[in-house]
């Protein structure tokens, strides 16, 4: 059975699954469903059409399901936030509904949301993803697998941050950060590749080299980068992290962050 505090606040059609915890002053309101085993801390406020998986714990006045930040929205019905398993969200951190029925707004497995980071609407996050504290996601932006977020870093409408890459603190985000690296800076630049990140995720050494020799093609060759995205495919065929890559670059809408270029600053390889 779940334990439900009795100063919460459930009005809907709302699902609460077995052994779920709802604290103290929670507000749940709407077309909600909590799956087992999940906690929800004092003060959290969940509202509207919401999905939430098993086993999360959700900290002290967290905001899910509450309207997007569109002047385009006035108040019409819109589609789900959709939350997965295992994940930590803690204080402050706010989730917003999407701005139409078609949309979502999602949250993937075993994600680290730190205090008072943001995903804005119609933003998808994908698995293992880490957020530190005061990270901002913008609308439509996504964050792909096993992404390292630092704190205090913007990340602009509509742009993405590829699969295990990792972003340093105070950065600005406006184009996509390819998949595997390392970017930091305002603009954020590509300053190398995310190789303790890579070798901890258990990448062979044969795939970080081969990673290697891809961004240094992209990045230090005569190729523009679109060129260089379809030459590495020609090097290594049938290889499947290199088509993620040139996949990524190729059907980038924003561009890619460049890379720093001066001499002393070059790529780590």
């Amino acid at each position: 059975m779940p334990k439900i505090h009795p100063t919460a606040i459930i009005e809907g059609n709302v699902s609460i699954g077995s052994e779920v915890e709802i604290g103290p002053y929670v507000t749940i309101k709407g077309n909600v469903t909590i799956c087992d085993g999940t906690i929800i801390e004092t003060g959290t406020c969940i509202y509207g059409n919401v999905i939430i998986g098993e086993s999360n714990k959700i900290g002290p006045y967290a905001i899910i399901g509450a309207d997007p930040q569109d002047l385009k929205y006035k108040g019409e019905e819109t589609g789900f936030v959709r939350i997965g398993n295992g994940n930590v969200i803690r204080e402050f951190v706010t989730i917003h509904k999407p701005t139409s029925k078609e949309s979502e707004t999602v949250i993937g497995n075993n994600c680290l949301l730190m205090v008072g980071s943001h995903v804005a609407h119609d933003a998808k996050v994908g698995n293992e993803v880490v957020l530190v504290n005061n990270s901002l996601l913008a609308g439509f932006s996504i964050v792909e697998d096993g992404a390292f977020v630092s704190a205090l870093i913007g990340l602009h409408q509509h742009t993405r941050i590829g699969k295990y890459a990792i972003v340093g603190a105070l950065s600005k985000i406006t184009q996509d950060i390819p998949p595997f690296t390392m970017a930091v800076g305002t603009p954020a630049e590509v300053v190398g590749i995310n190789s303790i990140g890579l070798r901890r995720r258990g990448f062979t050494v044969e795939q970080r080299n081969k990673i290697k020799e891809c961004y240094k093609i992209i990045y230090r060759s005569e190729y523009t980068i679109r060129q260089a995205a379809q030459k590495i495919l020609e090097i290594f065929p049938n290889d499947e992290i290199v088509k993620y890559i040139s996949d990524f670059i190729l059907s980038s809408k924003r561009g890619i962050a460049k890379g720093l270029r001066r001499e002393e600053e070059s790529i780590e390889m």
